[in-house]
């Protein structure tokens, strides 16, 4: 198991045991600000470039450090970088604003590749479907012509409660809403009275 830092220019790569630094893999144009292995572990995919100007992704052999290849084709720097699970499809989002989809053995560019990106996991409620009905059969229609599809699964969502009953919290909202407010407005109101009177 490897840790792997990105850099500017460079990757270093520690070992996920000992947290000790194995090696680091230098020749990256830019900063690197997106990383991403392998199922295998064998290899690493790093993302970056030089903003402004273009974008790369280099993969390296995490073994040895040797470099397998570079994957160029953004106009500005890539920023995030995505692997199938069987290994066989990088993913590369960049600044240009473009999403590559790639060819890890060939290196090549997959050119009729569709991508449809959805920002929640409630974009596919009943609710949503019902309301936009001629939205989805249109994208699902269009993504039945493609021939290599991108699942992003969604995050478990934590939940978290705050107990008030078993705090201070309560408390102090009680005496500040109940005591202190009221008692500010009626000295105020006294002190505006006895003005008036003068």
């Amino acid at each position: 198991k490897l840790i792997a830092i990105g850099r500017y220019g460079e990757v270093e790569l520690f070992s996920g045991e000992t947290r000790g630094w194995i090696r680091t893999l230098r020749g990256n144009r830019g900063s690197v600000n997106g990383l991403v292995f392998s199922p295998d572990g064998a290899h690493l995919f790093a993302a970056g470039g030089e903003a402004g100007l273009s974008g790369e992704i280099r993969q390296w052999k995490t073994a040895d450090a040797s470099l397998v290849r570079v994957f160029e084709g953004h106009k500005d720097a890539v920023y995030s970088v995505a692997l199938s699970p069987d290994g066989q499809t990088l993913a590369s989002g960049g600044y240009d604003p473009q999403v590559k989809l790639w060819n890890v053995e060939s290196g090549s560019e997959r050119t009729a590749a569709r991508v449809v990106a959805l920002g929640t996991a409630d974009a596919l409620s009943n609710d949503v479907i019902a309301r936009n009905r001629d939205f989805v059969l249109n994208t699902f229609n269009w993504l039945a012509q493609r021939d290599h599809r991108l699942v992003i699964r969604p995050r478990t969502v934590e939940r978290r409660q705050l107990d008030l009953a078993n705090t201070n919290a309560l408390s102090v909202f009680n005496a500040l809403a109940f005591g202190v407010l009221p008692g500010i407005c009626v000295v105020l109101g006294l002190v505006v009275a006895f003005v008036r009177r003068r």
